[in-house]
């Protein structure tokens, strides 16, 4: 025989995570101005469009399951980070303090001359790129919020060549660095 109290339940949850119930995890967005930001839970992820100000998760997380929200996919010219983004999920208050913050990034690039072989490396304090023989131009490929700075060295010159870079340090204000330059003999 079933008990009445679990019927009921059994009944009730239909549709719903569990029988004990979930909690909403949902928060707040700023600086969201592209498209492309999506979050996870660990359970789901989801999409946030370009200007929203608010997310939420559609399904409620378990009474008593851990969460936490990361970025999954960043959105295009921009940086996303998370603040109270773990926690276990209750029944009996929702998750809505969760923020995801989005700032600016920009690109550290320039121009390269006299590069003859392999074995050019560019360092910009973050990461390492190889430069390519003949290759007229270089970019770092993780972009940098608007006040980094950005030192850029060559760890490694191609054998039988001194590189030297110009304009190659400075801090990233509102636009792309472009004027670094890289020359090897």
């Amino acid at each position: 025989m079933t008990h009445p109290l679990r019927a009921l339940c059994v009944a009730a949850s239909i549709g719903v995570a569990g029988c004990g119930g979930g909690g909403a995890v949902s928060g707040t967005v700023l600086g969201l101005s592209g498209s492309g930001l999506s979050l996870s839970n660990g359970f789901e992820t989801i999409n946030v469009a370009k200007d929203a100000t608010t997310f939420a998760f559609p399904t409620d997380v378990e009474d008593g399951k851990a969460f936490a929200v990361v970025v999954v996919t960043q959105p295009s010219g921009l940086r996303c980070t998370v603040s109270n983004g773990t926690g276990t999920a209750s029944a009996t208050a929702a998750t809505t303090s969760v923020s995801v913050s989005c700032v600016p990034v920009w690109t550290v690039s320039g121009t390269v001359r006299g590069v003859l072989r392999a074995g050019l490396v560019l360092n910009n304090g973050y990461e390492d790129i190889p430069v390519a023989a003949g290759a007229p131009t270089f970019a770092f490929p993780t972009p940098l919020p608007s006040g980094s700075t950005y030192r850029v060295t060559v760890k490694t010159s191609p054998s039988a060549q001194v590189c030297a870079v110009s304009s190659g340090e400075g801090e990233v204000l509102d636009s792309a660095v472009a004027n670094v330059a890289v020359s090897c003999n």
